[in-house]
Formats: structure tokens, C-alpha cells, sequence
């Protein structure tokens, strides 16, 4: 998502601050900016310090494009369950380079995959992008589908951290899970996906967790697995609004109008 004016910003920056210099040197409504996003795919350039637009966009069993439908025929590989079923992290591994072809192909920088929820009930609406129950088996296939992309020059998004194992309200669900289920179920995926392969971002979902968007567990376990990378919010988490028409409550993406009341 940098480009090589930031790349070699931050080369030639002698403070010992970085890209935070960078950072420091942009206005608030700047700032603001490069936090809320463009559109649904990309970020606000800012090319005063060499950021691009970045785009990043769906996955795992394909690279979308930046159409959300209408775009490029693209290849559509076996959902991930399916290629769970082989237990090789080799077939894993070989899809990660077949779609960081596919989206370098489309000037894609990240893809938003793997998904690495898990199978905790039949009736999960999206099993069919999630590996399986089993906590190892995930982590272990999404660490070689990672690598298989990033070793190509595409970043991954791990998705969706963490608990969003169901997709009935999913915007306003809250998954209630304790310690212990939480670090040995649920986060352990991305604890081992974080650990073998040093991911880029990760993608927290459109549910709570125990209450809060963010569990702190969720802080601890990134941190101790010595995860780098940034989080990309998801598309219907970053602002909510008051319909003036019918007063439902809707979270608009980033790029889409608003509705002009917001809600407290």
C-alpha cells in the first residue's frame, strides 16, 4: 500500500520515528481520511506522503476485484472446506499463489481471505469460505495460503477476528465466550496463522465479542503471537446513522452516501 515516495520517505528519515513522522507530518481531516476509507475497496490516497489507494478486496476462493460484481472473469478455486478435506498444507499453499496471480493481475495489493472462522454448527452461513472445526487444521492451511500469497507481493487478511462463527444478525450479534474457549478454540487459528507466517492485516467481523467489538483477549493473543500487522475495519463498522425514512439504523460503507442524522 506504500508506495516507493514513502518507501524512500522512510529510508532517508533519520529521527528514528518513522512512519511516524510521516504520520505527524498530515493534518487531522487527513488523518481522518486515511482511517475511513475511499470506497468499499480502497483507501484515500495521500500522495504528499507517498500512500496509495492500497486496494484491497474479497477473497478466499477468488480475488473479486474492485466491482463488487460486473468486474473481470476471474478463476474460482474449491472452497476452502473442500480444500481442507486433502490436509495439505502444499494444496493450500499452491491456491496462494494461484490467486496473488489473479489479483496482481487486477492491481490488487491485499486479499481479503483466509477466512478462518470455524465450523461450530451447520447452520453457519458461510462454512463454505472456512476450513473446518478442527483449530489446527485451520491455522496450519491459512499459515500455507498465506505464504503462498505474500510470497508473490500480495497481502493477506486474516478474516473475521474473532467468534464470527454465525451470520444470523450478524451485524449486532454479541458472541459471549470464555477465556479459556475463546484462546483455545477461536483465536488459536490466527494465533498459529500469525505465528508461521506473518500476515499483513487482519479483519475483525461485524460482531461483538463478549461484549465488545474488541476483546482485550484478542490484544493479548495478536500480541504474544508478535503480530505486525494493521486491522482493517469492516466495511459496516466504521459509521452509524439514523434513517430519517423508515428510522431503522444502517452502518453505510465507506464511499456510499450517508444519511445526514447520525446516531450517538
Amino acid at each position: 500500500m506504500t508506495t516507493d515516495k514513502s518507501r524512500a520517505a522512510l529510508a532517508a528519515d533519520t529521527s528514528g520515528t518513522g512512519d511516524g513522522a510521516l504520520v505527524g507530518a498530515l493534518d487531522l481531516a487527513t488523518k481522518v481520511r486515511l482511517l475511513t476509507g475511499a470506497s468499499a475497496f480502497t483507501l484515500a490516497p495521500q500522495e504528499s506522503v507517498g500512500f496509495g489507494a492500497g486496494p484491497s478486496v474479497d477473497g478466499p476462493t477468488g480475488v473479486r476485484g474492485l466491482k463488487f460484481s460486473g468486474g473481470p472473469t476471474v478463476a474460482l478455486l474449491p472452497n476452502a472446506t473442500l480444500l481442507a478435506s486433502a490436509w495439505s498444507e502444499d494444496a493450500a499453499y499452491e491456491v496462494g499463489q494461484i490467486l496473488a496471480e489473479e489479483a496482481l493481475a487486477q492491481q490488487v495489493h491485499v486479499v481479503l481471505g483466509p477466512t478462518i472462522n470455524l465450523h461450530r454448527s451447520p447452520l453457519g452461513g458461510r462454512l463454505f469460505e472456512a476450513y473446518s472445526e478442527d483449530p489446527l487444521l485451520t491455522g496450519k492451511l491459512a499459515a500455507a495460503y498465506v505464504r503462498g500469497l505474500q510470497g508473490s507481493g500480495v497481502g493477506a487478511c486474516l478474516k473475521h477476528l474473532v467468534a464470527n462463527e454465525s451470520e444470523t444478525e450478524r451485524n449486532t450479534v454479541n458472541s459471549v465466550v470464555d477465556e479459556a474457549t475463546l484462546r483455545e478454540l477461536y483465536l488459536l487459528p490466527f494465533e498459529i496463522a500469525v505465528a508461521e507466517s506473518a500476515p499483513g492485516p487482519s479483519w475483525p467481523p461485524t460482531t461483538t465479542s463478549t461484549g465488545s467489538p474488541r476483546p482485550s483477549s484478542t490484544t493479548s493473543t495478536t500480541r504474544s503471537a508478535k503480530a505486525s500487522g494493521f486491522r482493517r475495519t469492516h466495511h459496516v463498522r466504521l459509521v452509524r446513522h439514523q434513517d430519517r425514512r423508515d428510522g431503522r439504523e444502517r452502518w453505510p460503507r465507506p464511499g456510499h452516501a450517508r444519511p445526514r442524522r447520525p446516531v450517538g
